[in-house]
């Protein structure tokens, strides 16, 4: 007997043909390099730039390569950075984890070099580019998405991923207001709300997803493998935390409404992944991410203040 024959179908999620464009990826390389432009005028130090996001990705695109991902796509966000994305239908927590490593940790060491070089041939350019790589790349490693290091922290902990992310953020949240008012810093105030309206769709989901728990609903799941009785069941569990979408509701046609809704059911679930990875292995991962985010800190404040301030003028 069929179990779900009570429940209507889950809707199809509509997605557009994720292809590899070569075209998109130049033309948002260009859009880059002009957006940047409006504030820098230093046209080898903006290619630069653009030459160290390549490099960061670059590591990504090569282990996601290698892990067999599929439908591959890259472009260039002005004042962001780069962004790769991947699909696979099961994914690996050592592949993943190394994966996102792969990104900044070479960039850390590639910028400790270049630093030190730049200082001991008093080269300006070599200073420049040196900071600028270890300073975007171990940004990367805060532990906050869509940061590199908030998706570690997801790779490495899964179940309690929203727990972990809700306190990180909430210091983040609290530590950037206070600087914000200390030092009057309207950018520190605004960062701080930004990641304070961030911090209260993560609660939502973090409740979302200790309900479902509660119910001993496993979410870890691609949407297509879900059944019509689970989608039922976790999409009156997003209402209950979303009633904004009750409003939605009243102002779309249903089919479009039943999209919205299914591509909130599709963020609540989390592709699967083989816990493959032992204490060892992670213990070794964080030692890595730890350990080269001391290394380009230790460098920074290790060297003559005046020349570091002198490398940018």
């Amino acid at each position: 007997m069929n179990m779900n024959t009570s429940y209507p179908p889950k809707p199809t999620i509509e997605k557009k043909t994720n292809k590899f464009h070569f075209s998109v990826t130049v033309l948002s390389i260009i859009l880059f390099a002009l957006t940047f432009s409006l504030v820098v005028d230093d046209y080898v130090f903006i290619a630069a730039i653009l030459a160290i996001i390549l490099i960061h990705e670059l590591g990504h695109y090569l282990c996601m390569k290698s892990f067999g991902y599929k439908k591959m796509s890259f472009i260039v966000i002005p004042f962001f950075g780069g962004l790769w994305r991947g699909y696979k239908k099961n994914y690996s927590q050592k592949q993943s984890i190394f994966t996102l490593l792969a990104g900044p940790i070479p960039g850390i060491i590639l910028g400790d070099i270049l630093f030190s070089f730049g200082l001991a041939e008093s080269s300006t350019f070599f200073l420049q580019v040196g900071v600028v790589l270890m300073g975007i790349n171990v940004l990367n490693l805060i532990p906050l998405e869509p940061f590199d290091g908030g998706k570690l922290i997801r790779a490495f902990f899964r179940k309690k991923y929203n727990l972990i992310q809700l306190i990180i953020m909430s210091v983040f949240t609290l530590a950037l207001v206070v600087l914000g008012f200390w030092s009057n810093s309207w950018l520190s105030l605004g960062l701080g709300i930004v990641i304070g309206w961030r911090t209260r769709e993560k609660y939502k989901m973090y409740k979302i997803h200790d309900e479902l728990n509660a119910s001993g609903f496993n979410y870890e799941i691609n949407y297509e493998d879900l059944s019509d009785e689970h989608y039922a069941d976790i999409k009156e569990v997003i209402i209950d935390y979303r009633p904004v979408l009750k409003d939605i509701e009243s102002y779309n046609e249903k089919e479009k409404f039943n999209q919205i809704l299914a591509r909130q059911v599709e963020r609540a679930l989390y592709p699967p992944m083989v816990r493959d990875a032992t204490t060892l292995h992670k213990l070794i991962f964080l030692l890595i991410w730890v350990g080269a985010a001391i290394l380009a800190i230790f460098t920074l404040l290790n060297v003559d203040f005046n020349a570091f301030i002198n490398a940018f003028q």
